[in-house]
């Protein structure tokens, strides 16, 4: 299991709580009719609790109800009852992953130091600890609000999406058009470029969207995971359609290269493809994999995905059927690989971006803010059992 958000690494005592999210991959030989999960604030330097004990909020998102749900415990306390405290029980079998969204706060009576989260799975019958994660964090009591003053290039800012209950995935076409998939909220929004305000596209019927991706053409591709298909809108059209897929077991990520070529990882650790005007697909040869995460296609046709559970990135080039480990690891995170080749990996365990230019066995990190090549990029954020990084695919 994987712990991810707080990408600044600081919390402030006393802001808005901070969403992170519990990723869990079984990736053992067995089926677990339920899984359970404890999210808590963990002793720490900051608390001024003689015991060590913070002072703070955790919550759970309740997809059913739409809302944020307190925990009732949100700290550590001593030995291991805080166990029984699981939440969010679910069925987890082999193969399969899901991500949680949680949440968290600082009372304003905390101090500068150090903190940190600790999320653990547990089987309620017997309780059994079947896997935990931290995440660190610094707490601040200075001020993280940024000035109203002009701001130096490259920093980012906030597109004004609004409503938005779990963006999942997103991607960008050439004319600088933004389109995002809101999973729980089952719709695909699209933000034109210079537009004041986001519309919704005419996706019906959707279940738990998950990767968009948008072709040469702006036809806008989404992985409609929990209904086991993948849609395609046409450009200016209001009728999309499903393409001819079969078999496919709650796809996750889409990817289109340069020829129209569709490309689907699914439930079944796999990468399916299906030719552009084809009605039959063909199962890539990518061999090995536990669980297919990120997902890119570069401007040569070349296959690229992240096999977190086993830390490694795969790739497959175009007309070959031989894959390749790449020297890079494929932490819990989404990949990129743009028109020269070169590769860029969301690494969310270490919180950087590692780059390993083209034809190269040294991968490195990127230093913020990233400067890329000023080509179209087709953005896909990850599925939900990945954290909430992107992977991209270069546009023609």
């Amino acid at each position: 299991m994987t712990l991810s958000g707080i990408t600044s690494g600081t919390v402030k005592p006393g802001e808005p709580p901070a969403e992170v999210d519990v990723s869990l991959c079984n990736d053992s030989p067995v089926d677990y009719p339920k899984v359970g999960v404890v999210l808590v604030l963990d002793h720490c330097s900051c608390a001024t609790n003689p015991l060590g004990l913070p002072s703070g909020t955790v919550e759970r998102f309740d997809p059913a109800t739409g809302s944020w749900m307190k925990l009732e415990r949100p700290v550590i306390t001593t030995g291991m009852d805080y166990l029984g405290t699981f939440s969010n029980v679910q069925e987890l079998p082999k193969g399969k992953a899901a991500t949680l969204r949680y949440r968290m706060a600082l009372s304003a009576s905390m101090t500068g130091g150090k903190g940190g989260l600790q999320a653990t799975a547990v089987t309620p019958n017997p309780l059994v600890q079947i896997g935990k994660a931290d995440l660190p964090f610094t707490v601040s009591t200075e001020s993280t609000t940024p000035s109203n003053g002009p701001r130096p290039g490259g920093q980012q800012t906030v597109l004004p999406f609004t409503g938005l209950t779990y963006p999942r995935n997103l991607a960008v076409d050439s004319t600088g058009d933004v389109y995002v998939a809101d999973s729980w909220s089952n719709r695909v929004l699209k933000f034109a470029a210079g537009s004041s305000q986001p519309t919704l596209l005419p996706f019906t019927g959707l279940n738990k969207p998950g990767g968009v991706a948008v072709d040469s053409a702006g036809d806008v591709l989404v992985a409609d995971a929990a209904n086991n298909r993948v849609l395609k809108l046409p450009a200016e059209s209001n009728q999309p359609t499903v393409l001819p897929f079969t078999g496919l077991d709650n796809p996750r990520q889409v990817a289109v290269d340069s020829a129209g070529d569709v490309y689907v990882t699914d439930g079944k650790a796999r990468v399916v493809k299906l030719a552009g005007g084809s009605a039959y697909q063909t199962v890539l040869p990518f061999a090995g994999l536990t669980w297919a995460g990120g997902l890119a296609v570069d401007g040569a046709g070349d296959v690229f995905v992240s096999d977190p559970s086993n830390h490694r990135v795969v790739e497959l080039p175009a007309g070959s059927s031989e894959q390749t480990v790449l020297s890079v690891d494929g932490k819990d995170g989404s990949i990129v690989a743009d028109p020269a080749g070169n590769l860029y990996v969301a690494d969310s365990e270490s919180k950087q971006v590692l780059k390993l230019p083209a034809g190269s066995s040294d991968a490195s990190p990127l230093r913020s803010p990233v400067s890329m090549d000023p080509t179209p990029w087709r953005w896909m954020a990850p599925e939900m059992s990945t954290s909430s990084t992107a992977t991209a695919l270069a546009g023609s």
